[in-house]
């Protein structure tokens, strides 16, 4: 792992003069020096345009795409990594216990948020792809298809999903259940050990975590387990105005947000507790942080994070990479929500045109 602490600007400038493609971009921008191959010069003065350099420090300009939203929307500063700290980058973006090991387009878009260098893709997927971890632990399900009806996106914590991951090794605290719940409409997710997953524990959960920390939402849903069925539940529904949502006998797929989110919590917990799989719940809320700061590249195009928090989450290695004093440019939050709206929407009719 990276020695965050190390990583000075000073150093990070060293390291930038010292590579190859960064030190020529610098040399260019900084003292109009050229190399004396044209095709290389030529390429430097063509792609010049998208660097900057701040406080001696090289960057790239991202400009993301989106319909109806112009290229200077939202500029993403990113800074470029030079050859010899970019498998530090890649190792705090995909083995850290923060970050669980997401696939290729999802460690590719976290990383893009931050940071850039040439070939940049290729790179996190042959890493990805040659991760013995992912290897071995993941699977590739083929589920049979199905017709498809999804519910409409609303806002924030306006609706939740709830699921329980049930039959996990016993820890010594005496967990061995997980409650999980869900917006499905930022995905933002929480997860909370459970000692026997009855009617009272998982009452409690909800009106301590969810409602006195997010505020009562508008809807709940849930399968017809009878710890969500629970006349307590019930009640504190009732007390805060919740309309509860069932689903379907014998059809999980009603709930596909927290069911997915299920299997991939599984996953993400088995690759760090595989020599001792009954000290699951130490690894639990770092997992639970990966998935909140992931961008969801199928549905909205932001993290969980963004959307709750309003920026994008900070990385161990951003403290030590990034200067304190870069900064991103806002971004109107009601264009925002317009967008991510019509990102959700633009998600699920694509689910629909793959069916």
């Amino acid at each position: 792992m990276i020695e965050t602490t190390n990583l000075t600007q000073g150093r990070i400038q060293a390291a930038q003069n010292e590579d190859e493609e960064a030190g020529q971009m610098l040399q260019y921008i900084e003292q109009n020096t050229l190399p004396q191959d044209k095709k290389e010069a030529d390429v430097i003065v063509r792609e010049s345009n998208h660097y900057v350099v701040s406080n001696g420090i090289l960057f790239h300009h991202y400009y993301p795409r989106g319909k109806g939203h112009l290229l200077s929307d939202r500029v993403i500063k990113q800074l470029v990594v030079p050859k010899s700290l970019r498998n530090d980058v890649l190792l705090s973006y995909h083995d850290a216990i923060i970050a669980a090991h997401p696939g290729i387009d999802r460690t590719y878009n976290n990383i893009r948020m931050k940071y850039y260098w040439k070939r940049m893709y290729s790179d996190i997927e042959d890493y990805v792809k040659t991760c013995i971890e992912c290897q071995q632990g993941k699977t590739n399900p083929h589920s049979k298809r199905a017709p498809l009806q999804p519910l409409p996106a609303t806002g924030v914590f306006e609706r939740i999903h709830m699921d329980i991951l049930c039959n996990l090794p016993q820890s010594a605290g005496g967990f061995n259940q997980i409650l999980l719940v869900v917006c499905p409409f930022s995905k933002w997710c929480e997860a909370f050990p459970l000692k026997t997953g009855g009617a009272v524990e998982t009452a409690r959960v909800l009106y301590n975590e969810i409602i006195c920390r997010y505020g009562p939402c508008r809807q709940i849903l849930t399968d017809l387990g009878k710890n969500f069925t629970s006349n307590l539940v019930k009640e504190i529904c009732k007390i805060f105005q919740i309309t509860k949502l069932n689903t379907s006998s014998y059809h999980p797929e009603c709930n596909a947000a927290t069911e997915r989110q299920n299997r991939t919590l599984a996953t993400s917990l088995r690759m760090y507790c595989h020599d001792n799989q009954s000290t699951w719940p130490d690894y639990l809320q770092g997992v639970m942080m990966s998935f909140r700061n992931t961008i969801q590249t199928e549905s909205t195009q932001y993290s969980p994070y963004y959307l709750v928090f309003g920026r994008e989450p900070r990385n161990p290695i951003d403290i030590a990479l990034i200067p304190e004093s870069t900064k991103g440019l806002s971004k109107d939050a009601e264009s925002a929500l317009k967008l991510i709206v019509d990102n959700l929407t633009l998600g699920q009719k694509n689910c629909q045109d793959k069916y």
